[in-house]
């Protein structure tokens, strides 16, 4: 079974700040590539299913959390005896650079392109507690979240993003110069050998030490 995904290029998104969603998949689905406008949060309520992220696949359950950035090409599958409900969390540009602007210095274009946390890394009382504040959010249906619940939402937000694994501050400031254009205009084509050159470095050293500090290489 296949379908379409029901925030393909969402326009009127951009800037609508934060909005949640309860989502239970049929058995078996397998849901489009596709990229949105928008950071998604996908809290894993029940079941089981893989992420598709650029080149890889990444297995979720009970339990599970996935954090995909603004543009990356993903599909979902859900498994076939136990599909997946999810609570489902997107925040705009706007919003996720209020919550990062708060923590230590680090700047939008060198977070992350995508992140799994396990059950076992959300075990934390803090973690927990905001887990279930946004689940208690949610439960009314899909809406957007008024700014007094994302003030209340927000430190539990950041407390999740600071158990990201990935450090990628070291990295070549070239490097995360090109990092911020390819998210920003993920449908210009690129030409790896000019990329490498204006950074000094080979194209192989390029594609291994990008796809490295992102998670997704650059064609990904």
């Amino acid at each position: 079974m296949s379908i379409s995904h029901p925030h393909i290029h969402p326009l009127a998104y951009l800037g609508s700040g934060a909005r949640l969603e309860h989502i239970f998949d049929p058995a078996g689905l397998i849901v489009e590539p596709h990229h949105h406008l928008y950071h998604e949060l996908d809290y894993v309520l029940s079941g089981n299913g893989v992420f598709a992220v650029g080149g890889q696949k990444v297995e979720v359950a009970t339990g599970d959390m996935i954090y995909l950035a603004r543009g990356v090409y993903h599909r979902r599958e859900s498994d076939l005896q136990r599909p997946m409900e999810l609570c489902n969390l997107i925040l705009d540009d706007v919003t996720l650079r209020v919550i990062l602007d708060e923590m230590p210095p680090v700047p939008l274009q060198e977070w992350p392109w995508w992140h799994r946390w396990a059950a076992s890394d959300l075990e934390g009382p803090a973690t927990r507690a905001f887990l279930h504040k946004l689940v208690r959010c949610m439960r009314p249906g899909p809406y957007h979240i008024t700014k007094a619940q994302m003030k209340w939402l927000l430190p539990g937000i950041r407390n999740l993003l600071t158990l990201r694994r990935e450090h990628v501050r070291s990295a070549d400031p070239g490097l995360h110069r090109l990092a911020h254009r390819v998210r920003h205009n993920p449908e210009r084509s690129l030409n790896l050998d000019e990329e490498a050159a204006n950074i000094g470095v080979s194209r192989w050293w390029l594609s291994r030490t990008f796809k490295r500090c992102f998670g997704v290489g650059l064609w990904e």
